[in-house]
């Protein structure tokens, strides 16, 4: 499991990051199959959301590689988008949180946005949420990021921290526990760029020094 340690105050994530229905091609779900593929084709998408019959309602997606098997089945392009409707119960609500998000749209291309009276609003992309954690991370403006082994005493957290500080107070950490996924527990430190290779090498000196295991360094300073 990731826990995020440091983060931003609470805000209205879906919010900030909603791509509205006006400008998001859609289809009824009274339009064909063929007026869908249509509109992937044109606008280069590999699905799109169907609304009910009123514009409003979310009904779920429809997938370009659904429609390829069903033409490659001998399917008829003519009946209702419906037919090869998916991800019906696959939305959120644009009052939810960030976890909430974050489970939901796995792997998703997107995810349906609705309000409280379940009117569609438009969607997360994936990309979008994508591009807003790097930016949330500070990528861009972070020199180094180290992995350390936690799977230790309960309380290296707090001692770590400790030894961090005296190097640099511009840092973010991010912990992640032990699961299926991951073999030991760990906390990533990702700095500012104003820590230099030089302090860098002195703070794991600091840390070995202290008996913490350095799994791994991470050069930030020219991006991912």
């Amino acid at each position: 499991m990731i826990r995020l340690v440091q983060r931003q105050g609470d805000f209205m994530i879906i919010s900030s990051l909603l791509f509205p229905r006006e400008n998001l091609p859609h289809v009824s779900s009274i339009d064909t199959i063929s007026s869908a593929l249509d509109l992937m084709e044109t606008h280069d998408l590999r699905c799109i959301p169907i609304l009910d019959s009123s514009g409003q309602l979310y009904r779920g997606n429809i997938y370009k590689y659904h429609i390829y098997r069903h033409i490659a089945k001998g399917g008829s392009l003519e009946i209702a988008v419906t037919t090869l409707l998916k991800n019906a119960t696959k939305f959120v609500y644009d009052t939810d949180a960030f976890y909430t998000l974050f489970f939901k749209l796995k792997d998703l291309p997107y995810i349906a946005v609705l309000n409280h009276d379940n009117h569609f609003l438009g969607v997360v992309r994936h990309d979008d949420f994508m591009l807003m954690l790097s930016q949330t991370w500070k990528i861009n403006a972070s020199s180094f990021s180290i992995t350390v082994d936690l799977s230790g005493e309960t309380n290296l957290l707090p001692q770590l921290i400790k030894l961090i500080k005296k190097s640099s107070e511009n840092f973010e950490l991010m912990t992640l526990d032990k699961d299926d996924f991951t073999l030991k527990k760990r906390v990533q430190i990702t700095f500012s760029n104003t820590l230099t290779q030089e302090e860098l090498n002195k703070l794991i000196i600091r840390l070995e020094k202290k008996e913490f295991s350095i799994l791994s360094i991470e050069n930030l300073a020219h991006g991912i």
